[in-house]
């Protein structure tokens, strides 16, 4: 899991080529906090934006999840979020398998004593790997409604110069 912020650009160049882009992508792109939300294939099934306005809840009342083909690349743009994760060792009791529509497994609802905290502001990033399974939009000090951009990278793409335009 990398986290970092968007405004700070100075450690970018030890990133993988896809995550620089990503990042320059979520800098350049104008209309990215007004667009409508939902899915947008930027290259086909290689990489896909998704854009989100969700509701923040207690850690309770989310479910863990991973992703095994594509890599996420989250930039938070409204609100704040406490971002949980952990690092997936295959030892949780699956919940819901939708590996085959949507590269997401989730895991049964519950807190483990494994899990790591951050807390998401205006400009926040993370970057998560297949085996970084995480609990987005946990509330911070209250419910509220966040807006998310994320770009999920195909693996094998992690090396290659992305050309996004949106």
């Amino acid at each position: 899991m990398i986290f970092g912020n968007i405004n700070v650009k100075e450690n970018w160049d030890i990133y993988p080529p896809a995550i620089k882009s990503a990042l320059s992508f979520f800098r350049d792109t104008e209309g990215l906090d007004t667009h409508a939300p939902g899915y947008f294939d930027l290259d086909g099934d290689r990489v896909r934006l998704q854009i989100l306005d969700v509701m923040t809840k207690a850690r309770e009342e989310k479910r863990a999840e991973v992703h095994r083909c594509y890599i996420d690349v989250q930039l938070l743009l409204k609100g704040r979020e406490h971002m949980v994760y952990f690092t997936d060792l295959g030892n949780r009791e699956t919940d819901e398998d939708c590996l085959e529509e949507s590269d997401t497994l989730f895991y049964k609802n519950g807190t483990y004593k494994d899990e790591n905290h951050i807390e998401m502001q205006i400009g926040s990033y993370a970057v998560l790997f297949p085996w970084d399974a995480h609990v987005p939009a946990v509330q911070s000090e209250e419910a509220m409604v966040i807006r998310k951009v994320v770009l999920k990278i195909r693996m094998d793409m992690l090396q290659k110069n992305l050309k996004l335009a949106f």
